[in-house]
């Protein structure tokens, strides 16, 4: 029985195996390779180690990344086009329909500012008619979902009714005036 588990425990890599077990053989476990001497004197000397050298790019004499040759077969040359109606890639909204008029009821509709800003629209907050507390919520919320999506707020009149646009949309001058003079209603 003893041997039994002793042979268990060897095929588990519990116990070193005994080397006398094999006979007359001397416990090598770790033998090292001949060394053949008449290879290693054929065998060629190593190169010394040189420090790799840096590759520089070949010139290359380019005008741009892409080149449009003309008929004589020089470079066209890329001139300025000035921007059309403001910076590089604002749109400026020029009709109060594209305006989002939204006046909350109840702070359960507090998402359709963001929805709107989504989807490039700007909104006119007007809670003039909503009482103090959802005021005080819905400029908290609106102020978070601007600086979220790094949009602007612009108060149109004075803590009660403000334009929300969202990045890369202005809202033309004459639309506010025509905001205004409609009483911010939505048309």
């Amino acid at each position: 029985m003893n041997e039994a588990v002793r042979k268990i425990m060897k095929f588990l890599g519990l116990i070193e195996e005994d080397y006398a077990d094999y006979g007359n053989t001397q416990a090598r476990p770790y033998a090292d390779p001949p060394v053949d001497e008449w290879n290693r004197a054929a065998a060629p000397a190593p190169a010394p180690m040189m420090r790799p050298q840096p590759v520089r790019p070949a010139p290359v004499n380019r005008v741009s990344s892409i080149s449009i040759l003309d008929a004589n077969g020089e470079p066209i040359r890329a001139r300025a086009v000035p921007p059309l109606g403001g910076p590089r890639g604002m749109s400026t909204v020029t009709s109060e329909l594209d305006v989002d008029v939204f006046k909350p009821a109840s702070f359960n509709e507090a998402d359709r500012v963001s929805n709107q800003l989504k989807l490039a629209r700007p909104v006119v907050l007007n809670i003039i008619y909503a009482d103090a507390g959802l005021r005080r919520r819905y400029i908290d919320f609106t102020s978070g979902v601007v600086c979220a999506m790094d949009a602007t707020i612009e108060s149109l009149e004075k803590g009660l009714v403000y334009l929300v646009c969202p990045k890369g949309v202005t809202v033309s001058p004459e639309v506010k005036a025509r905001l205004r003079a409609n009483k911010y209603e939505s048309f």
